[in-house]
């Protein structure tokens, strides 16, 4: 496996995490900011996704594949991809979901570059972590003291 794409992929990674912590630091005063900086926010969070840079991106797919061979590249293309998904989490300040996704890439650095380690990764952290996910925000949908994000009623505003 060619050393200078491990590097590149981890670095790519690694800019992700530190753009995703910077976020959630921001957002802790997000009521202070205006439309064009969420706007500012947004685009920097989604770029790796724009078409003049996905062709370029290892979340895109073909791009880990030709760099790490088919099990390990399509793998490899699946962290980013599920780091991403923790732009919610920060928006709702979830903390919860947002940390189980920071531990994720953890275990993928500690499983290196050996796909079926690398696999039982990803499926420990859906197993551990999606199921009650998806409960803890059923929870908040029905019963509203649950929910990360309280909005005004506008008969109390």
């Amino acid at each position: 496996m060619d050393n200078a794409n491990l590097e590149s992929y981890y670095s790519e990674v690694s800019a992700l995490i530190k753009l995703l912590c910077d976020t959630w630091h921001i957002m802790e005063n997000a009521d202070d900011l205006d439309t064009a900086e969420l706007s500012c926010i947004n685009e920097r969070l989604y770029a790796d996704l724009r078409p003049d840079r996905y062709e370029e991106s290892y979340v895109n797919p073909a791009v880990a594949v030709g760099a790490f061979g088919e099990d390990t590249g399509r793998l490899f293309s699946a962290f980013p991809a599920e780091l991403r998904s923790a732009i919610p989490a920060i928006y709702e300040r979830d903390e919860e979901s947002f940390k189980s996704r920071l531990d994720m890439i953890e275990h993928m650095k500690e499983a290196g570059t050996d796909a079926q380690k690398l696999r039982s990764v990803l499926y420990d952290y859906y197993r551990d972590n999606r199921l009650s996910e998806s409960r803890r925000k059923l929870k908040a949908q029905i019963i509203p003291e649950h929910a990360h994000i309280k909005l005004k009623i506008a008969s109390e505003s």
